[in-house]
C-alpha cells in the first residue's frame, strides 16, 4: 500500500521529468532525451503503436518534425489522473509552435511514467492528433 507522501514524491518526479522531456526535446538533444526515457518505450499516435528501442529512433521523428516546420512544444496542462510509488499516469495538452511563434497544433496526451531499478522515465505516450 502506498503512502500519500510516496505518491507525491512519485508526482513531483514525475513532473520534473516531463519538464526535462521537452527541455530535451526542444534543444534536440539526444543524450538528455534518452535520460528520460525507459527503452524499450511504446508510443501510439493515431492508432499506430511504435515500440522504440533507442533513442535514435525519437529523434529521427523530432528531425523530421522539424524539417516539416516544428521548432518546440510546450505543455498548457498535465492533470495526474493515478499516482503509486513507481507508476502515474498522466494526461495533458500541449501545444506545438513555429520559430515565429505561430501555433502548429495542439494536442492531448496520456502518459505512463514509470520507476525502473531506482530510475524514472517515460514508459508509454498516446497522443490524439
Amino acid at each position: 500500500m502506498n503512502t500519500y507522501a510516496e505518491s507525491e514524491e512519485s508526482v513531483a518526479r514525475t513532473l520534473t521529468l516531463l519538464d526535462a522531456y521537452f527541455a530535451a526535446v526542444n534543444a534536440m538533444d539526444a543524450i538528455a532525451l534518452d535520460k528520460v526515457f525507459h527503452n524499450p518505450n511504446v508510443h501510439f499516435s493515431s492508432s499506430r503503436m511504435r515500440i522504440l528501442d533507442t533513442v535514435d529512433m525519437e529523434m529521427d521523428y523530432f528531425k523530421s518534425a522539424r524539417q516539416a516546420g516544428w521548432h518546440h512544444s510546450e505543455w498548457e496542462r498535465r492533470d495526474i489522473l493515478h499516482a503509486g510509488p513507481d507508476k502515474v499516469h498522466v494526461a495533458g495538452r500541449f501545444k506545438r509552435f513555429q520559430a515565429d511563434g505561430n501555433l502548429i497544433s495542439t494536442h492531448e496526451v496520456l502518459m505512463i511514467v514509470t520507476c525502473e531499478a531506482g530510475k524514472w522515465g517515460i514508459k508509454m505516450r498516446s497522443n490524439f492528433l
